[in-house]
């Protein structure tokens, strides 16, 4: 394994596990399937790959999917299959192009180097997650054409409720309101209002299965635990307060447009507890949270 990959490939980026940028002759490892670059001992700490969705990531389900060079065994004999399985399997590895290291052969990134070796060039500005919801956005580009017309149709109530806003004209208000922007605000509005609510299974619908909490100390927790704690906390107390402020979106290295990082300062008191502290937030959106964003990992810090 080769722990000095080109360092132009790696400038500007940082380690999505730590959120540390990697710095020249750091010890590095490179997704072989989404090309993502991790610090080694992240990469061993987390048993995988970080990236939401990736199939190297521990935390995402397994799918059966036939190999490109799969056999069919036909009618051999039991002993033939055996004999053939029995040999070295070489041909399942080959040389990457850029740095001769030894790669699996189905790999699309070399793990040492990072180049793609099924197209033969180092990856530009543009990520496979990128290219992937380009894809996505032109397969539903007649949803955002029927987008426009819910937006032109609800325009009459939009002007009597918001009188300011009526000056915009309708592509302006369609733009807005189908905007990343607008919709990561409008999801932790509602999330933080049904805390607030003690809605319990109206929270929950904004978190994905595999939700992560870490508190302050650093302890995890899963959606089940993060649940029976808010219950724990809601059915003691009455009222529940949550104030936000410095609500900001960030967009780094580590967030694609189907992949975002939202942070603010809380203030939540419920009883006898209180806490303030500035949170970061990751939220996914694709086919399997049918492309609304739901929040995937919640961290709480001082």
């Amino acid at each position: 394994m080769n722990t000095s990959p080109s360092y132009n490939y790696l400038k500007g980026k940082t380690c999505p596990y730590c959120q540390s940028p990697l710095k020249k002759n750091a010890d590095v490892i490179i997704c072989s399937v989404c090309g993502t670059p991790h610090h080694k001992e992240c990469w061993d700490e987390n048993k995988g790959c970080t990236t939401y969705g990736c199939t190297l990531n521990p935390t995402t389900e397994d799918k059966v999917v036939m190999p490109d060079d799969a056999i069919d065994v036909g009618d051999q004999t039991v002993e033939s299959i055996r004999e053939s399985l029995s040999r070295p399997a070489q041909e399942l590895f080959i040389d990457c192009p850029n740095c001769k290291g030894r790669i699996e052969a189905q790999a699309t990134y070399c793990k040492h180097c990072g180049y793609n070796v099924k197209e033969n060039k180092f990856d530009e500005a543009v990520s496979e997650f990128e290219n992937d919801y380009k894809k996505r956005y032109k397969d539903k580009l007649s949803v955002t054409r029927k987008r426009f017309y819910m937006t032109l149709a609800s325009l009459g109530i939009l002007l009597i409720s918001f009188g300011l806003l009526g000056y915009l004209s309708v592509k302006k208000l369609n733009e807005y309101f189908s905007s990343d922007q607008y919709l990561l605000r409008s999801t932790i509005d509602t999330w933080i209002e049904a805390r607030r609510d003690k809605d319990i299974i109206k929270m929950k619908s904004f978190m994905t299965d595999d939700y992560e909490y870490y508190n302050k100390d650093g302890k995890r927790q899963d959606l089940k635990e993060r649940i029976k704690r808010a219950e724990q906390i809601y059915k003691s107390n009455p009222e529940v307060t949550i104030g936000i402020s410095d609500f900001s979106i960030i967009n780094d290295t580590t967030t694609t447009p189907n992949d975002k990082k939202v942070t603010f300062f809380e203030n939540f008191k419920s009883g006898k507890i209180s806490e303030k502290g500035n949170k970061t937030l990751r939220l996914y959106k694709g086919e399997e949270t049918d492309e609304q964003w739901k929040i995937y990992r919640e961290i709480f810090e001082n």
